[in-house]
């Protein structure tokens, strides 16, 4: 989940009326491997550096995917942002800084 929608929902979080001691999920609320993931920045990076699948460290979660229901309906909140965007734009923000 892009930042800027983290961000958006921890304000809706500081404003939402019955909200508090609830557990809340930010995320999307959809799945990408660390595989596609990395290829994505590779693509976006325009870089041909060797990505190396590695065995499990023990207790490593495999699968992760954020069920944002309650994020609906507590806060009305929904990110917004596309992976490939957040991404591209987090890299031209660490490409700008000196």
């Amino acid at each position: 989940v892009y930042v800027k929608d983290v961000a958006t929902a921890i304000v809706k979080a500081c404003l939402a009326p019955g909200g508090e001691g609830k557990p809340v999920n930010i995320g999307t609320g959809s799945e990408i491997t660390i595989n596609q993931l990395a290829q994505n920045i590779q693509a976006m990076c325009h870089s041909s550096s060797e990505i190396q699948h590695l065995a499990p460290r023990p207790g490593e979660i495999l699968r992760s995917c954020a069920n944002v229901s309650r994020a609906k309906e507590v806060l009305d909140f929904a990110a917004s942002t596309p992976i490939d965007e957040g991404l591209r734009a987090t890299i031209d923000w660490m490409l700008d800084s000196p």
